[in-house]
């Protein structure tokens, strides 16, 4: 019964807290909570909520990239009546409607993590708190191309979804720095290709295993995010060692730290999501609560590779990085 009674009072605490809420923001995204990476946006946003004592809540996806569902959610929340949007910018077009329904209603909207591809110019959102995509994907294949051996190269670069403007504004900067690589190298050859390479581990390994397996020349792999773990463990099983076709992508998540241990992957990008939840919020409510102007905020695109592992898990269990 103490146990029952505990729950009873600290369920009506938390009503209670909820009930004198000054502000409420809606966080609406393009996936869900479900892996490391939105756990710690989520931990940002949710620590930042309680700070202001704000009212808040991020609105997931049953279908991890359904545009329509999170358009939905976006309506949703101008209907509500909301005090503030963060949201993920996943399509160029789709969701500049209701983004400009939203700030007529007098709703600000800041995006969070994924921006249009244009940012201002693409979209009226007032702001983006996030990696700068192109920029990232550029950049780690600068660090990744370090450890490129001499001779030709070919590199397969894997786009997740095709139609998501996170996945192809990364690919385009992986691009971007092969293109540069092989002017810098015209007594080279060098080449790279793209494929859609998928949202989940087991369908990215087989991808890449496929493709090498037709194209056994391959230098490395560049995932757009953190599933070049899958290809890790593709590549391994058909008897490549560590190192043999070089491996990078996006994200500090466990299974991309345990092929770092085992010399499969090589580099991943950290981009904070912490501070993209956390920032939002604050923004927001400044917004709100003195008139502030929304701000850009760059949450970075920190290389991390196998001896930064250790410091990495050491915040293990904190859901921060």
């Amino acid at each position: 019964m103490k146990k029952i009674a505990s729950i009873i009072l600290a369920s009506v605490a938390l009503f209670a807290t909820s009930a004198k809420a000054e502000y409420k923001f809606n966080f609406v995204m393009h996936s869900d909570t479900n892996n490391a990476f939105w756990a710690a946006v989520h931990k940002g946003f949710k620590d930042a909520c309680a700070q202001i004592n704000a009212d808040c809540q991020m609105l997931t996806l049953s279908g991890d990239g359904d545009q329509q569902e999170q358009l939905q959610n976006l309506e949703s929340s101008i209907a509500q009546g909301v005090d503030g949007i963060v949201t993920t910018i996943t399509n160029p077009t789709i969701f500049d409607a209701a983004v400009d329904e939203a700030l007529a209603a007098g709703i600000p909207v800041i995006t969070a993590n994924t921006d249009d591809p244009e940012g201002a110019a693409g979209s009226n959102r007032l702001a983006y708190v996030g990696q700068d995509l192109e920029a990232a994907g550029y950049e780690l294949t600068a660090n990744l191309s370090e450890m490129f051996p001499d001779g030709d190269i070919h590199v397969l670069i894997g786009v997740a979804d095709m139609n998501q403007s996170w996945a192809y504004t990364r690919g385009n900067g992986i691009a971007r720095f092969m293109e540069d690589y092989k002017a810098a190298n015209p007594d080279r050859k060098v080449t790279y290709e793209k494929i859609e390479s998928g949202l989940d581990l087991s369908t990215v390994g087989n991808r890449v295993a496929a493709y090498v397996q037709a194209n056994p020349n391959t230098t490395a792999y560049l995932d757009v995010g953190f599933w070049e773990a899958g290809a890790a463990a593709a590549v391994r099983n058909l008897g490549y060692g560590p190192g043999e076709i070089l491996l990078a992508g996006f994200d500090l998540v466990d299974v991309v730290f345990e092929e770092m241990d085992k010399g499969y992957v090589q580099l991943t990008v950290d981009q904070q999501p912490y501070y993209q939840g956390y920032m939002s919020v604050h923004q927001l409510y400044l917004m709100n609560k003195y008139g502030l102007s929304a701000l850009d905020i760059n949450t970075g695109k920190a290389m991390i590779g196998p001896d930064d592992v250790e410091t990495i898990r050491s915040f293990k269990g904190m859901s921060v990085r």
